[in-house]
Parts: structure tokens; C-alpha cells; sequence
């Protein structure tokens, strides 16, 4: 079996419309591109493609259901995650707008690596693909091969939201407008945080 998954095709629609719809992960990516330019979101949108990876080998490996099984580790996980988001927004906030491009982007390969773990849509993304695709009992290496062909066809998604962004750079180069666009991103990322405490 070379795909691990049991249908190919709708596999693969399904990664495109989750990764190419808006959330969490492209909204911050396009933020990115919009302040940084294309160069300054490639590394995020690299650690966005490889915390998918790792995300989805951890749920087809059992991970997800085992972190279930222990509320309290789930509960010391989930404000870890809301932390993170909690300093995110926070640099979000308080970026200098008129630095532009000279500025440090907030969030890098490893940033967004760890954003996966928080963010709402790829741990849903990840439960689903693995619950609803992934062929029972494939072996060993199937978790492997499914996240391998998410990211296969996500990966260009995430790039073409770096690449929106970076094409809105003209129409953000006002630090006002630019300003504006980090905080409204703060604000988003600050309400899932709330949220995951609420909820948790």
C-alpha cells in the first residue's frame, strides 16, 4: 500500500480545503507576508508545514488518544498552549510598526512549529485526518505516509497565503494601516487563547 489512507482523493481534498481556508495558521502567515515580505514569512510558513507533519504523525500514532486518557496532562497542555498564544498576541501587539521589514517577524521556523499544538484547526484537522483516513492497521510507517501527503498538498496552500500577504505590502506600507493588521491578529490570537482556558 503505497498511501496509507482509505481514499485517496478525498484525502487530498480535504487537506487542500483545510489548509487553504482561514484560521489561525494562514491568517498569521498573511500577516507576515503583509509586514515582512515573502522572505520574512518563509520561515514560519515552513514550521507551519512541519508542525502539520508532526501533528498528524502524533494523532495516526495514538498520541492524541493517550493525552486524552489523563485529563491533568491534557489540562497542563492546554495552558502551556495559551501561554505561548497569550505572549504571542502580545508581541503581535507591541510590534513597531514603523520598522517595517527591518523588524524581527514575531514568530519563526520554531514558533510556528510549536503554534500547531495550540492551534484549534490543526488539532482538529489532525484528529479527523487520522479517525477518518487513515487505513486501520497499516503499519507502522502509515502515520508517516499520510502526514507526508497532507503536507504534499497543504504545503502550497500555506505558501500562496505568504505570498497574499506579501502582495498586500504596498497597501500596509502606512505604519497606521500596518499597526492596525498586527493588532486586529493580536486580538484574534489573544480570544483563542481566552477560549482554550474557558474550555479546557
Amino acid at each position: 500500500m503505497l498511501v496509507p489512507v482509505t481514499d485517496v482523493f478525498a484525502f487530498m481534498t480535504y487537506a487542500a480545503a483545510m489548509s487553504i481556508t482561514p484560521g489561525p495558521n494562514n491568517a498569521m502567515i498573511a500577516t507576515l507576508g503583509a509586514r515582512y515580505g515573502w522572505r520574512g514569512a518563509a520561515p514560519a510558513a515552513l514550521g507551519v508545514c512541519t508542525g502539520m507533519f508532526l501533528l498528524l504523525l502524533l494523532a495516526g500514532s495514538g498520541v492524541g488518544a493517550a493525552i486524552a486518557a489523563f485529563p491533568a496532562l491534557r489540562g497542563a497542555l492546554t495552558a502551556l498552549g495559551a501561554g505561548y498564544m497569550a505572549y504571542l498576541a502580545w508581541a503581535l501587539w507591541t510590534a513597531d510598526a514603523s520598522r517595517g521589514a527591518a523588524a524581527r517577524p514575531p514568530m519563526g521556523f520554531w514558533g510556528a512549529v510549536g503554534f500547531q499544538a495550540v492551534n484549534p484547526k490543526a488539532l482538529l484537522m489532525a484528529v479527523t485526518a487520522a479517525s477518518g483516513f487513515l487505513v486501520p492497521a497499516a503499519g507502522p510507517g502509515a502515520a508517516a505516509g499520510m502526514a507526508a501527503l497532507f503536507v504534499l498538498v497543504g504545503g502550497p496552500c500555506v505558501a500562496a497565503w505568504a505570498l497574499l500577504g506579501d502582495r498586500l505590502r504596498a497597501f500596509l506600507a502606512p505604519p497606521a494601516r500596518a499597526q492596525g493588521v498586527s493588532r486586529a491578529m493580536a486580538l484574534v490570537v489573544a480570544a483563542t487563547a481566552a477560549t482554550m482556558i474557558v474550555e479546557g
